[in-house]
């Protein structure tokens, strides 16, 4: 097996793995049960007050 059909053989495989992570990625979010876990999640900017929280303390010898 030479190398230019290694590397042939490594980016197919290489592809359908990416896809298979890509289509599990893909239903996890789609799936209908998470649907109110993630709709949570996107509702968590807009919750609250929209005032600024207070600074952070500087110490001693740190730079602006």
């Amino acid at each position: 097996m030479t190398h230019a059909e290694i590397v042939q053989l490594v980016g197919t495989y290489g592809q359908l793995y990416i896809l298979g992570i890509f289509l599990l990625a893909a239903a996890y979010a789609l799936w209908p049960r998470n649907k109110a876990k993630f709709d949570r999640a996107a509702r968590i900017p807009l919750d609250g007050d929209d005032r600024p929280g207070p600074a952070p303390r500087r110490e001693r010898g740190d730079k602006l």
